[in-house]
């Protein structure tokens, strides 16, 4: 049974962390245009399986209510069936974020018999070449398709949910309505995530022409981004759409698009003068952990609380979240941050703050429709694309 007393108090307080997202390795077996986490691959920095299992039991104490296990690709690492098994045995909801193509059929068995009930997949198009060209990996699409529907069968028969996660960028806009077809049939829903340039602890990890050139950058982008802005929120009106965000993001996300990948990359602001940019909730509602443990309020603050904040597996890391005096440092850094728009964040700060996030967030989690894989096989998709 799932315990609401933390969402709550998070409700009240807005400084209970009820979503946490773990990058259990930032090894990966891809090396995708629009990621560099890749770069900073490091084997021996990672935590140990007991380190981890103290972890969970901290934020377990904190009322974590979910947990993202991510990457780098979490499928790298042979023990992600003690990892997910540690959150789980805590009550903590948890999801694997993946791109489907690493670890053994041994594993993917192993990790399924823990009783996980959530997972997001990355797939971006409908079109192989395409997949493959982002990702440099050649004949993969038929791969991670094939993995998605294998889950579907796992989640959606558990009562969990299966998330397809798609990168929002030039080179895939006008596939976005395969996608939602492909979501459709394999009994996934879909997230859609805009394109940015990633960052880690300030640094930029991608700055390639490959990756320029899936930005947005002409007025004819502009009036391709509101044609597509207006067809996410029609779509989000249909009963049983199987989008998994919320109206206000889609908004959201479409003016990221055009006022910060466009007109000014490095600008802080995303949207209209006179527009109402919420808190993200970024290190109240949520934070992040790096491989080694390290606390940081989101993936681009990494270094805000200096290094004697305890890691997240340590004893103390409990008394120092509760008691920590700078509240106001971190609302200040909020407030003045306008780098990103993962849905991992803004959907848990709008989930708290919009009505219409809220009732989302509810209709997912209450009324889960009944999704089913009505395709066998990636070449049973193919043939219907």
């Amino acid at each position: 049974m799932i315990n609401f007393a933390p969402a709550l108090k998070a409700l009240l307080k807005r400084n209970t962390p009820v979503y946490v997202h773990y990058g259990i390795t930032h090894r990966c077996n891809l090396t995708c245009a629009m990621c560099g986490l890749w770069k900073l691959s490091n084997k021996q920095e990672e935590l140990n399986v007991e380190q981890i299992r103290d972890l969970a039991s901290n934020l377990h104490t904190l009322g974590t209510m979910a947990v993202s296990l991510g990457g780098g690709e979490p499928f790298i690492r042979e023990d992600l069936p003690e990892i997910v098994s540690a959150f789980i045995d805590r009550g903590i909801e948890t999801r694997v974020l993946t791109n489907a193509l690493a670890g053994s059929p041994e594993l993917r068995k192993k990790v399924a018999d823990t009783g996980l009930r959530h997972i997001s997949i990355s797939l971006d198009t409908p079109n192989p070449q395409v997949q493959s060209e982002i990702c440099h990996k050649p004949e993969i699409w038929h791969d991670i398709v094939d993995s998605i529907i294998y889950w579907s069968k796992i989640v959606n028969k558990r009562g969990g949910t299966g998330i397809i996660n798609c990168v929002v960028s030039q080179r895939n806009l006008q596939d976005i309505p395969q996608m939602v077809k492909i979501a459709e049939c394999c009994g996934f829903l879909l997230s859609l995530v805009p394109i940015e340039t990633h960052r880690y602890q300030g640094k930029r990890l991608v700055v390639s022409e490959e990756a320029s050139r899936m930005k947005f950058s002409s007025a004819d982008d502009l009036k391709k981004l509101e044609e597509f802005g207006l067809y996410l929120q029609e779509l989000k009106k249909k009963p049983g759409s199987p989008l998994f965000n919320s109206a206000p993001y889609l908004q959201g996300m479409i003016n990221f698009l055009k006022y910060y990948c466009l007109d000014n990359p490095d600008n802080k602001s995303f949207a209209p003068p006179g527009t109402l940019i919420p808190d993200c909730g970024a290190g109240g509602l949520s934070f992040s952990v790096a491989p080694d443990g390290r606390y940081s309020m989101c993936h681009l603050h990494n270094d805000t609380q200096g290094l004697s904040v305890p890691k997240v597996c340590d004893p103390g890391f409990v008394e120092w979240y509760r008691s920590r005096c700078n509240l106001q440092e971190i609302a200040h850094i909020r407030r003045d941050c306008r780098s990103c728009f993962r849905p991992c964040w803004w959907e848990i700060a709008l989930s708290f703050s919009n009505p219409a996030a809220f009732a989302n967030a509810c209709r997912l989690r209450f009324k889960p429709e009944s999704r089913r894989a009505s395709v066998g096989s990636s070449q049973e998709m193919s043939a219907l694309l």
